[in-house]
């Protein structure tokens, strides 16, 4: 007796025309049975399927299939949900860091502009300008309106309140 290959098939079905497939029906079940293959059975002189002889390994009820899906329906939707929460943990990390980087550049321009007079150094103009938008939104109803600038000043002076280091050394700003 035969043993069944234990290969993988990775080859297309073979595509056998119902007058063929009548003839040798014998022939390709014990080829599906030993072989695992699937022949597709066609009309003749026409090249879509009409029915396939498979293992019956391989064959499923209507029921089966309806359980499958719906097995993969609410596995989706869990990989989903833990899709859909890794992305708003990571949205909302992003955002903290994102906080965290824009207090720590606006407490070093504050330090800057306690240290130099705005407009005496190029070099620091240039890169006030370059984080000109930046620092306008720390500025105005961002971090110093949410209560960052330790609770001295408001909008109406940005050089204050915003280096807590020197304020908490016991020293205010210089200027």
């Amino acid at each position: 007796m035969a043993v069944p290959a234990l290969t993988p098939h990775s080859d297309p079905p073979r595509s056998v025309p119902l007058r063929e497939a009548r003839t040798r029906f014998s022939q390709l079940v014990a080829l599906a049975e030993l072989t695992d293959a699937v022949t597709v059975v066609t009309r003749d002189g026409d090249p879509r399927p009409v029915a396939a002889i498979v293992p019956a390994a391989a064959a499923r009820s209507g029921a089966q299939a309806r359980a499958d899906a719906d097995r993969l329906a609410t596995v989706t939707a869990g990989w989903a949900r833990r899709l859909e929460e890794q992305h708003r943990r990571s949205t909302q990390r992003h955002a903290a860091e994102l906080g965290a980087v824009r207090a720590a550049l606006a407490e070093a321009w504050a330090e800057l502009d306690s240290r130099v007079v705005p407009g005496s150094d190029p070099t620091l103009a240039r890169l006030r300008a370059a984080h000109a938008d930046l620092h306008v939104r720390l500025t105005r109803g961002g971090l110093l309106a949410a209560g960052a600038g330790a609770g001295r000043a408001g909008p109406a002076h940005p050089r204050r309140g915003l280096c807590r280091r020197r304020a908490s050394r016991g020293g205010g700003p210089r200027w």
